[in-house]
């Protein structure tokens, strides 16, 4: 029997949530959101790695069905999650986003549900593997009870290969036919 999850506000992340790695730094894009300027210059970044092959493997809830409501894409995963800009450390461009939406579970602790996409000239040069263990790195710093976990088509084995090079096992109960279901417990 699942333990019901409740969504709560985030307490482990927020809007200062911020870390860095070799290669990236992630930050929280409340700040650039609430200015119009910059909110402007960041719908432009992300409508230009939110290309068809990058959205193939997003969930449906994640997908744009028209390139041109990139703002109302911005605007949905702001109220539904916790969203990270993954930024190059040296240039400053826009990389990709790591998403986390975060949820209370009686009797063990947090939990949270990590989803990330990287823009299509990254792939397969160790970006994800990097952005996931910082993001491990990070969340141990909290010393808290948290259980991650990361949804994964079966064919998206770039993805599989990531969350399994940072810890992840594989949860039989949580995943179905098409989607497999990653756990991590930190």
């Amino acid at each position: 029997m699942r333990k019901r999850q409740t969504a709560r506000m985030s307490k482990i992340i927020s809007g200062g949530a911020k870390f860095t790695t070799e290669r990236m730094r992630i930050s929280h894009w409340a700040d650039r959101l609430a200015d119009d300027l910059q909110r402007a210059q960041l719908i432009f970044e992300i409508s230009e790695i939110l290309t068809s092959d990058v959205q193939k493997h997003l969930p449906d809830p994640l997908q744009l069905s028209d390139p041109t409501h990139v703002e109302n894409w911005v605007t949905a995963r702001a109220a539904e999650s916790e969203v990270l800009m993954v930024r190059d450390r040296v240039h400053d461009d826009l990389l990709g986003l790591l998403i986390l939406a975060e949820f209370s579970v009686p009797d063990t602790g947090t939990r949270i549900h990590i989803g990330y996409l990287l823009g299509q000239s990254r792939w397969g040069k160790g970006y994800g593997t990097e952005l996931i263990a910082g993001l491990v790195a990070w969340l141990r710093q909290k010393n808290q009870k948290i259980q991650l976990l990361g949804g994964v088509e079966q064919d998206n084995v770039g993805s599989i290969k990531v969350l399994q090079k940072n810890g992840f096992s594989l949860a039989s109960d949580l995943s179905d036919e098409s989607n497999h279901m990653y756990q991590l417990q930190l």
